[in-house]
């Protein structure tokens, strides 16, 4: 697996507002004519997967299919980590089961039973089928249940870590488990219980606030 948080570190990240996205897909979309696909794919190999993901909403759901099919696995797990559902729905249908499960190997369970909840249940399974074992079983654990229950919505891609370990001892905690996968960290009191939800790209910032919030910042 790849470790994509690594694998986009020195990718600029232009920390979107609005202008910047529009801006972005305004360059996307003069480049989506004819004999401009290698500048394009010059373009999409500078931009963080996660402004490609916000540029597309100011993009047709025709442009923006034909930009995800040029990503590879990895870019591709990581935009669909982060559209809205409308988009993502958009951009996965069509595509081939072989590729649907090489994307999907890249990105959190919970997140691929979200992806697969939304489409047929035979072309669901197939897409399983095709997928490393680890990775499929735990989309099925996550598919068994009903879709807006608890089990339908939790997630089995997550580290915990003590509230009393420093941000240098929880990050490594993190990055010793998540291999690339895992997408989620609970800093969890004595007793067990999470007091915060952290993204894999979230960093830990003093001071270190806990809630019951989700930080969803990205570096």
């Amino acid at each position: 697996m790849n470790d994509l948080n690594t694998r986009f570190s020195k990718r600029r990240k232009i920390l979107t507002v609005r202008q910047d996205a529009m801006q972005v897909a305004a360059e996307i979309r003069n480049l989506l004519g004819p004999n401009s696909e290698s500048v394009l794919r010059t373009l999409l190999d500078e931009l963080h997967p996660a402004d490609l993901a916000d540029a597309m909403l100011f993009l047709t759901a025709k442009e923006e299919k034909v930009v995800f099919n040029l990503l590879d696995y990895a870019e591709a797990a990581e935009v669909l980590d982060e559209v809205d559902a409308t988009t993502e729905a958009n951009l996965v249908q069509g595509v081939s089961a072989e590729r649907l499960a090489r994307i999907l190997e890249e990105i959190p369970s919970d997140e691929g039973a979200n992806v697969l909840g939304e489409i047929g249940k035979d072309q669901a399974e197939q897409v399983l089928s095709l997928m490393q074992a680890k990775p499929a079983q735990e989309i099925r654990t996550l598919l068994a249940y009903p879709k807006h229950s608890a089990g339908g919505i939790m997630s089995l891609g997550f580290v915990d870590v003590p509230e009393t370990a420093t941000q240098a001892e929880a990050l490594q905690r993190f990055q010793a488990k998540s291999q690339g996968r895992l997408g989620r960290l609970y800093p969890c009191s004595l007793s067990g219980r999470a007091l915060i939800r952290l993204s894999r790209q979230a960093p830990l910032k003093p001071p270190f606030k806990m809630s019951s919030a989700s930080v969803s910042s990205s570096v």
